[in-house]
């Protein structure tokens, strides 16, 4: 019976686990955005310690930019609220994160973006241009879908723009509508970036539905009205059968998990990109063989261009506000866009305005 007694204490001996260090913390807030030569305050709300001696180690990742101060954190054996200074002392991003002297103490979500900018009203100059860029973009569908109706006619109306926008904007849609909505999405993203922040806000998801939407509109009114002997190109179908090859193998390639979900998304997101490039091709090259823009609403072109102009306005007011230039040249996929977009809505107004502005009306007739 002795023996009995000293084997059961042994494996509970063996078999007790020191306790574990517990810890919930809070930061205020993951993104600062104030003026060069200001501060502003942190704090880090600290709940669950059932160990003192516990210490944070604030890490500035450029420290030309921002000083933080203190930069070490004594936690106390008990709940408190503790507060750091971020001080700017040059305009530019820094990121802030922060280590612990206990590994069983996790702060990998202790971290925060600094943005400093030169002048306060240069960022606000930039949220103007921002949202005159969203407003018009998000207007640019209506002349189109006016001009349709009040012809009853969608003859000069490429169904080839119109096929291409749909698959670029559904394209995107998966990517900001799963990024946005599925917790298991999120979850990948903060693996692969565990110090940043979701790339889709809610005016995204309401711009890319509302896109969507719009365009379903115009598509109805290609199937009700005029429309002559226009159809969708034998070059076009073939490349929307090569958008969906590529998906089917981006399919394949999460079957065997070659790839995530995540990976899948980001590629969906690229089908829009390329899509952008190419969907005013056709629409010019209609024009062009009709010698007419009628058809086509100028004032598609008038919002594109104001909005383009503004997009890439407030990239070099940004860039200049935070003396990073990086963002347009270290990202030449989202200004060359930009660019490439004013571009062919300049192209549209010479047509329009200059080379076919004699062109007779061919309102409701077929002049291909």
């Amino acid at each position: 019976m002795y023996h009995i007694f000293a084997y059961i204490y042994l494996l509970a001996t063996l078999s007790e686990v020191p306790p574990r260090v517990y810890c919930d913390i809070e930061i205020s807030t993951k993104e600062l955005i104030f003026p060069l030569g200001t501060q502003e305050t942190v704090n880090i709300k600290v709940s669950n310690v059932n160990k003192s001696g516990v210490i944070l180690y604030f890490t500035v990742h450029n420290e030309e930019v921002v000083q933080v101060l203190p930069s070490v954190i004594p936690l106390h054996g008990y709940d408190d609220d503790y507060n750091f200074t971020v001080y700017a002392s040059r305009a530019g991003h820094s990121e802030i994160s922060a280590n612990s002297s206990d590994p069983d103490v996790s702060v990998k979500h202790l971290y925060l973006v600094a943005n400093v900018h030169k002048e306060k009203y240069i960022d606000i100059a930039s949220q103007i241009s921002g949202w005159i860029y969203f407003v018009t973009w998000a207007l640019s569908y209506y002349p189109q879908i006016y001009t349709n109706f009040k012809r009853k006619s969608v003859i000069g109306f490429s169904f080839d723009y119109l096929a291409l926008n749909v698959v670029g904007y559904l394209s995107f849609g998966v990517f900001i509508q799963s990024v946005f909505f599925a917790p298991a999405i999120q979850e990948e993203y903060f693996e692969q970036h565990s110090h940043g922040l979701l790339p889709v806000k809610v005016n995204d998801v309401f711009y890319n539905l509302h896109g969507i939407l719009a365009l379903l509109v115009t598509g109805l009114q290609c199937l009700i009205y005029e429309r002559g002997s226009q159809t969708i190109s034998l070059i076009t179908r073939l490349m929307l059968g090569g958008f969906g090859i590529f998906y089917v193998v981006l399919f394949i390639l999460r079957a065997v998990c070659v790839i995530q979900w995540l990976d899948f998304l980001y590629f969906s997101s690229y089908v829009k990109l390329v899509i952008t490039v190419l969907k005013y091709i056709p629409q010019a090259y209609l024009n062009w063989k009709r010698k007419s823009t009628s058809g086509w609403s100028i004032g598609v072109v008038n919002l594109n261009l104001a909005g383009g102009v503004c997009s890439i306005g407030q990239m070099a007011l940004d860039a200049y506000n935070y003396d990073d230039w990086k963002s347009i040249f270290g990202n030449p996929t989202k200004f060359g866009l930009g660019a490439f977009t004013v571009l062919f809505q300049v192209l549209f107004m010479v047509q329009h305005y200059i080379l076919y502005r004699n062109s007779p009306s061919t309102d409701g007739k077929d002049l291909m």
